[in-house]
């Protein structure tokens, strides 16, 4: 009888406490993507996809439609590995969150964009994956228009030779007054950061890799780097070395007290910000504007994001300029640390690059 009501009790402490768990039971749903098949009608296709992330109309009247999703799972398939990971903690005593919730972060199903072209009845002519194409194999497609198929030869072209018509684009029509949001936040949704990716058509190997937001980069020759289509003024080079969020905001903390390059308000950037950062073209295997230095490889920002257990996380976003990617950063709350292995966390320390407001 003992025996039982010890194990009850380790059920119900794992069933309740474990990350991996939890995590299973909470992967996004698996959306029917054979709705983007040719001849959907468009109220189908945002019925399971939901409202798309912007619609351009042609001059000919036709529409097209760009979706942002995560492709997750079936309710079966997340029933079952969480029942499984509900085992694995029994039979192991919790030993295997170590590894259970690792598996379970990364695999968080599939992000997906996909852009759709309809007819003039607005049914579905055509749509082109433009990332997550593996989570759309067997939907018809015809392939880009042309005038899209134009546009990515243009893109994809070699960057090592600057054409004259970008070069012209750069230096005759500069973006300006691109306003980024400066006051930190908590962005849950992935699909919110490539949406804000593909808002401003920044660069990102991952989300969106055609983005080419074009800076306006002047070297101030005082340790910082003034963006004229942003209005942003950024450390040329930014922390030494790696730090936690804590040495994050002191750092930001000292430069402010010591009145760095003339200025006592420098803060860490938001993740918009941070991402405006973000170049097609690599500079010594770093995907940053050359006015910068390299060294500053993963930087912190200042926005918030989702951990897999947010009594027990902290987390926020981060660039990593090395894989010219946005990623999460998790660390565990001072009042936890001591409870819970340090395989669990992910991108715990990173650099710290500081920006302020020149507007």
């Amino acid at each position: 009888m003992k025996l039982r009501s010890v194990f009850a009790i380790i059920i119900i402490f794992m069933l309740t406490q474990g990350c991996s768990v939890y995590m299973a039971a909470k992967q996004p749903d698996k959306k029917d993507v054979s709705v983007f098949n040719i001849g959907t009608p468009r109220q189908h296709v945002i019925a399971e996809a939901g409202r798309p992330l912007y619609t351009k109309e042609h001059a000919d009247g036709t529409l097209t439609d760009t979706f942002v999703f995560v492709q997750g799972y079936s309710s079966g398939a997340k029933a079952g590995r969480a029942f499984f990971h509900g085992a694995a903690d029994v039979l192991t005593l919790g030993l295997w969150e170590v590894i259970g919730t690792p598996v379970e972060a990364v695999a968080d199903g599939t992000e997906v964009k996909v852009q759709v072209d309809y007819d003039a009845n607005e049914k579905v002519q055509n749509i082109i994956a433009l990332a997550g194409d593996e989570a759309l194999k067997g939907v018809d497609s015809k392939g880009p228009r042309p005038e899209v198929q134009q546009a990515t030869k243009i893109m994809e072209a070699d960057e090592s030779v600057e054409s004259p018509k970008m070069a012209g684009i750069q230096q005759d029509a500069p973006i300006t007054g691109v306003g980024l949001r400066s006051e930190p936040t908590k962005v849950s949704n992935r699909s919110d950061i490539s949406a804000m990716l593909v808002e401003y058509n920044f660069f990102e190997l991952s989300r969106n890799t055609h983005g080419s937001f074009i800076n306006d980069m002047v070297d101030n020759n005082d340790g910082t780097v003034t963006d004229r289509a942003t209005g942003l003024m950024w450390q040329k080079s930014g922390s030494l070395e790696q730090l936690d969020n804590r040495g994050a905001k002191e750092y930001i903390k000292q430069l402010n007290s010591k009145h760095f390059g003339g200025y006592y308000d420098w803060r860490i950037p938001t993740i918009e910000e941070l991402a405006s950062l973000l170049s097609r073209k690599a500079n010594q295997g770093v995907h940053m504007a050359p006015e910068f230095e390299t060294h500053q490889t993963s930087c912190w920002s200042a926005d918030k994001c989702d951990t897999p257990h947010d009594q027990v996380y902290n987390g926020y976003w981060i660039v990593n300029f090395k894989q010219g990617q946005v990623h999460e950063a998790w660390f565990y709350k001072p009042t936890q640390a001591a409870n819970w292995p340090s395989s669990q966390i992910k991108n715990e320390t990173n650099y710290v690059k500081a920006v302020r407001s020149v507007r």
